[in-house]
């Protein structure tokens, strides 16, 4: 019959850890996706939750005016931009500043 003391005990960090380490590929992964699109969105609620509790009413509708219309002119004015740049920057790398100042000006 086995012993209770004759169990090797693990401490839970070093399980934890040995959990982390084997799956350290799926947690980058993981990493990865969170940070890029849903880090930004999360950054934004906070920002955005921060200036509604410090400014009036009135303050925070001007802001969000004003942040609407900067991300609608930013889309208007970059409207077909991107996708020219990303096929620029895969068929010739040494045209995109070119084609970023010629667009810019």
């Amino acid at each position: 019959m086995t012993q209770a003391s004759d169990i090797p005990q693990r401490r839970p960090l070093a399980r934890i850890g040995s959990f982390l380490a084997e799956r350290r590929g799926l947690l980058r992964d993981y990493f990865s996706a969170i940070s890029g699109a849903g880090g930004r969105l999360v950054f934004s609620l906070a920002y955005f939750i921060a200036l509604a509790n410090t400014l009036s009413i009135s303050e925070f509708g001007m802001f969000a005016t004003a942040s609407a219309a900067g991300v609608m002119l930013s889309r208007i004015l970059a409207f077909g931009f991107i996708s020219a740049l990303y096929r620029t920057a895969t068929i010739r790398p040494n045209l995109i500043g070119t084609f970023s100042a010629g667009f810019l000006l």
